[in-house]
């Protein structure tokens, strides 16, 4: 076990992101590890807090784990798939988003202040 103040943490900056075999532009996205289990490049599970300036944005993306994102402040626009479909939603502080493993997803900040959220994210295995 192990605790921490969440204001201790390093923050860092992403700057691209890899979709594709394409390195895709972030803007404005700052993450925080706050826990982290299995391999630093393919993790079993985490624990992040992002922060998205306003204008900022994270292009549409996908990966090998599931996702679920939990607002805390500001606004993001939300892009991802239902049904088969593309759909954009604009979220804010209580509202969450479930994104299943592989599925395309991106978002951008439309609000007048920077938007947090945690993103926790874990490797689902079959049984």
């Amino acid at each position: 076990m192990f605790s921490n103040n969440i204001n201790e943490v390093e923050e860092r900056e992403i700057t691209t992101y890899s979709y594709k075999g394409k390195d895709m532009h972030v803007e404005g996205t700052t993450i925080k590890w706050l826990s982290q289990a299995g391999d630093a490049s393919n993790p079993e599970y985490g624990l992040r807090l992002f922060t998205i300036k306003p204008g900022g944005y994270i292009p549409e993306h996908q990966h090998q784990y599931v996702q679920t994102e939990i607002m805390l402040t500001g606004k993001l626009l939300f892009t991802g798939y239902q049904d088969g479909q593309q759909v954009e939603r604009e979220i804010g502080p209580g509202d969450y988003c479930y994104v299943p493993p592989m599925e395309p997803h991106g978002m951008k900040n439309v609000g007048n202040e920077p938007a947090t959220f945690f993103c926790c994210i874990g490797i689902v295995t079959e049984k």
